[in-house]
C-alpha cells in the first residue's frame, strides 16, 4: 500500500511538471488524504515538492486549493 501512495505523490508531480495541473491536483489531494495515515516526514517533504511544481499553475483552482492542503501538513519531529 505505501508504494502505490509513493507512486500516486509522484506521478502527481510529474503530471504537474508535464503540464496536466488539474490531473496532478487530483492525485496531490489523494495523496495529502493518505499521507494523514501515514509517520512520514519523506511523504511531506515529497508532497510539498509537489507544491512547489504547482506554483506555475497556482490560478486554477484545483492547484489553488493543492497548495494550502500541503502547507498544512504538520511538520514531523525527527527522533533519534
Amino acid at each position: 500500500m505505501f508504494e502505490t501512495h509513493a507512486c500516486d505523490r509522484r506521478l502527481a508531480t510529474l503530471a504537474m511538471q508535464l503540464g496536466d495541473p488539474r490531473t496532478a491536483a487530483a492525485l496531490g489531494m489523494q495523496a495529502v488524504t493518505d499521507a494523514a495515515h501515514f509517520h512520514s516526514q519523506r511523504i511531506r517533504d515529497e508532497l510539498r515538492g509537489l507544491a512547489a511544481a504547482a506554483t506555475p499553475h497556482r490560478r486554477i483552482t484545483e492547484v489553488a486549493e493543492l497548495r494550502p492542503t500541503i502547507a498544512a501538513l504538520p511538520r514531523l519531529e525527527v527522533t533519534l
